[in-house]
Parts: structure tokens; sequence; C-alpha cells
């Protein structure tokens, strides 16, 4: 009886887990990173390349509720690279 609980209550948990694509994902939040990359790059005082935003790494488990892309590009920060880097986490049909 309890493995039947415990295995209710994992489905039920997992609701907001539905799998979704490392593509998909990447895709679904660009912008959301892309925003926040161009925030960051303003503070610094950098000046980023935002067509060259590349995804450094993805968090797509699937029982996870929330799942995380982090975004990055090289900027130009008083004459040195910079590397600045956004995660974006998406939860519930939604990038933030």
């Amino acid at each position: 009886m309890k493995k039947i609980v415990l295995f209710l209550g994992m489905l039920v948990f997992s609701k907001s887990a539905i799998a979704i694509s490392n593509q998909e994902l990447a895709t679904n939040c660009f912008e959301v990173g892309k925003a926040k990359i161009n925030t960051q790059a303003q503070v610094l005082g950098c000046d980023a390349n935002l067509e060259q935003i590349e995804v450094q790494g993805i968090d797509n488990r699937f029982f996870n509720p929330s799942k995380y892309v982090w975004y990055q590009v090289v900027a130009q920060c008083n004459g040195y690279d910079h590397v600045i880097v956004a995660m974006v986490q998406y939860h519930r049909e939604q990038c933030f």
C-alpha cells in the first residue's frame, strides 16, 4: 500500500515536470536569457554581441519541476574578454 501511495504522490508532483526537449527548452527561454545577458553587460559596462549568445548548459531532469538553461556570451570589457553567463529557470511553462 505504501508503494502505491508513493507512486501516486510522485505522479502528482511530476505533473509540472512533463518532458520537454533540450532544444525546445533552450529555444523557449532564449529571449529571457538574452535580456538577462544584455542587462548584465550594461551594468558591467561591457560590449556584448547578443547575436553570439550560446547555450552553456541545461539541467533538464525529468522529475525536477523546474528546468534550467545557462546562456553565455564573450563580451568586451575595457579591452578584455569577459564571459557573461545568465541562468534562466523554466517552471510551469514560463521562463524567468
